[in-house]
């Protein structure tokens, strides 16, 4: 299941700590790093390593269409990170965050923590972890209480895998890229920088729905 949102500011420091060094590496060479190909661990992601490959996925569309790429800016990336944080830990999907007035829009938040940009924007997305090309599955409940649910192929009855890092990132990037609006930002020239963040689902396995993720990628310029 995925949903997809986007929002645009026009508007006339504080550091996130991460590992920069995730950022400094070309597009191809990350995505195809064997730290990118392992499957994600729902009960304990590494989200520098999420945020990094989606960055850097989406790096991947600028440069397929002769862009200037982002550049990684940690003001943005945490501003994602604590909209994205703020999503699952509410449990709420909007741009407008309900439960923090001063982080109810973009733009507050934003201009809370830095004034550099004239113009700003975001995509955000709701993304299941498990592999995508299952579009429907079965369930099996646990046995006892307190146990895992399974999500299983229906016809196999085998488990279904979760995506790895470089295919949740990619995944999240190919839906923006079909949606009009979302691939504007993407292909914008006016944005120059980016941050992102993927956080995902509270206590996966435990419901009879499957482990997601909710997406914030913040642009400016």
């Amino acid at each position: 299941m995925k949903y997809l949102f986007l929002i645009v500011i026009c508007v006339e420091s504080i550091f996130f700590q991460s590992d920069s060094s995730l950022y400094e590496s070309n597009a191809e060479a990350f995505l195809k790093s064997a730290i990118a190909n392992q499957v994600i661990d729902a009960r304990n992601p590494n989200y520098e390593l999420l945020d990094a490959a989606l960055f850097q996925a989406s790096n991947l569309q600028r440069k397929k269409y002769r862009l200037p790429l982002f550049s990684y800016s940690p003001i943005l990336h945490r501003i994602a990170s604590e909209h994205s944080e703020a999503m699952i830990s509410k449990n709420f999907y909007s741009h407008e965050n309900p439960y923090n007035k001063n982080n109810r829009n973009l733009s507050k938040r934003v201009l809370s923590q830095t004034n550099e940009f004239s113009q700003m924007a975001e995509n955000i997305a709701e993304f299941d972890i498990i592999q995508s090309k299952y579009d429907t599955f079965c369930i099996i409940e646990p046995q006892r209480k307190g146990g895992d649910f399974q999500y299983i192929d229906c016809n196999t009855e085998k488990p279904i895998p979760m995506q790895t890092y470089k295919e949740l990132a990619i995944n999240i990037v190919n839906e923006w890229m079909s949606s009009p609006g979302h691939r504007a930002n993407l292909l914008n020239k006016k944005y120059k920088v980016m941050g992102c963040a993927i956080r995902l689902s509270k206590n996966p396995f435990k419901t009879e729905n499957s482990p997601f993720s909710r997406i914030t990628q913040n642009f400016g310029g």
